[in-house]
């Protein structure tokens, strides 16, 4: 594995670590207010990933045109004002848009950069890597984020300010990418003609279609996660939630360290075999009431 990939691997530790201990901060803060609503954790959520689908037509042409390592440092900072305007105590849901907004940008850089730092033979073990690592960042962001907010608000979003400013610059080690020539028009035209590429061909559709239906129920599954717990278990803190998304990290990290030899590239469609298993679990799920 070329070397240069390590610098990444950590900075996308720490960034994704931050990630999701601001989220469980975010949590807390709701679990200890009596002003704000339940409504407002999903609410929290989902401006998040509305940055995501907002910013797609550009921030990844802003990637392809400019050194991929410099991006993930512009969305560090991002990320980290995000961080800061809750300290301020600014809107959360304001706040953490604007943290969405710093992860939509680093999304694109991320995977952009690893065909560079790799040849194809080792894109699925470095691409594994990226994944396993990052769930086993969100794991301790969760467990780590949720017991220091539970006891101090302050300190949990001073250390992930820390944390999003020492990806960033761990990221300095990353190689200076050589950008392509900026394409003209409009990229949301450019954007749909992108996506209608993606339906060409089979495999490339396959790919398109599981991955957002994937990444729709595991959205899904988690904002179900964090209303259910409490309702059903009767959690009384942001700790108590954070427990119990572990078994979905250990899941997903075990998943990640085996896909390169189960599903290689060339076996692409083995993936609906571990969905259908997804879904037969989730619908289970439904009837437990007890941890």
């Amino acid at each position: 594995m070329n070397k240069q990939i390590y610098p990444l691997l950590i900075a996308q530790f720490l960034s994704a670590f931050a990630d999701n201990a601001i989220l469980f901060t975010v949590i807390a803060m709701v679990m200890q207010s009596d002003d704000l609503a339940t409504w407002y954790v999903p609410a929290l959520q989902s401006v998040f990933l509305i940055s995501f689908v907002v910013l797609a037509p550009w921030v990844g042409a802003f990637a392809d045109n400019h050194p991929k390592s410099r991006i993930l440092i512009i969305a560090n900072l991002i990320k980290a004002a995000g961080a800061g305007l809750l300290l301020l105590n600014i809107e959360p849901l304001i706040a953490y848009c604007v943290v969405g907004a710093g992860a939509a940008l680093f999304s694109p850089a991320k995977y952009g950069i690893l065909p560079e730092l790799t040849g194809h033979k080792l894109l699925v073990k470095a691409n594994s890597w990226i994944e396993g690592s990052t769930i086993f960042a969100i794991l301790l962001g969760m467990l780590i984020g949720a017991k220091v907010a539970d006891y101090s608000i302050q300190w949990a979003l001073i250390g992930t300010l820390i944390i999003f400013l020492l990806s960033a610059v761990i990221t300095l080690l990353l190689p200076n990418t050589v950008s392509r020539q900026e394409v003209s028009g409009s990229k949301i035209i450019q954007f749909g003609q992108q996506i209608g590429s993606f339906f060409e061909t089979t495999r490339s559709r396959f790919s398109v279609l599981s991955a957002s239906l994937f990444w729709a129920t595991a959205a899904t599954v988690r904002v179900i996660l964090i209303a259910w717990a409490p309702l059903v278990l009767m959690t009384k803190n942001a700790s108590e939630i954070a427990e119990l998304t572990l078994f979905l990290a250990i899941g997903i990290i075990v998943g990640s360290a085996s896909v390169p030899k189960l599903i290689p590239l060339e076996h692409l469609r083995r993936t609906r075999i571990p969905a259908y298993f997804m879904g037969v679990f989730i619908v289970g799920l439904s009837f437990m009431d007890t941890v």
